[in-house]
C-alpha cells in the first residue's frame, strides 16, 4: 500500500513541476517582476500544480510513517527526474543528451542498489 502512496505521490510531484512549466512558458515576456508574479497567481495551471505539489506531501508524509527516510527519498527524488525529463522531451520538446541519459542510467541503477540494502 505504502509503495502505492510513494509512487502516486511521486507522480503528483512531478506533474506539479510539469503544470508550472506550462503555466509559465505563456507567460509575457519583457514584463517586470509583478507583472510575471500577477499572471502567476491568475493561472489556473499554477493553482492546479500547487495542489498537487500539497496532496503529494501530504501522501509522501504518510509513506515515511511506515517507510525509511533513506530509501523513500531517493525514489521520490530519482522517480520525480525520470518523470520530468522524459515529460520535457515530449511535452516541451527539450533536448536529452548522450549525457544526460547516462546520468538517467546512473540514477536508475542508484535506485536499483539502495533498494537491495
Amino acid at each position: 500500500m505504502y509503495w502505492i502512496l510513494l509512487i502516486v505521490s511521486l507522480a503528483l510531484n512531478a506533474t506539479g513541476n510539469l503544470l508550472a512549466k506550462y503555466a509559465m512558458k505563456d507567460a509575457p515576456s519583457n514584463v517586470g517582476m509583478l507583472s510575471l508574479a500577477l499572471y502567476a497567481i491568475t493561472s489556473w495551471k499554477v493553482w492546479l500544480g500547487i495542489a498537487c505539489f500539497g496532496i503529494a506531501f501530504g501522501g509522501y508524509a504518510l509513506v515515511l510513517t511506515k517507510m525509511d527516510l533513506s530509501l523513500a527519498y531517493p525514489i521520490m527524488t530519482t522517480g520525480g527526474f525520470l518523470i520530468i525529463i522524459t515529460a520535457s522531451f515530449f511535452l516541451f520538446s527539450e533536448h536529452i543528451s548522450l549525457l544526460r541519459v547516462i546520468g538517467i542510467l546512473l540514477m536508475i541503477a542508484g535506485i536499483w542498489i539502495i533498494s537491495r540494502t
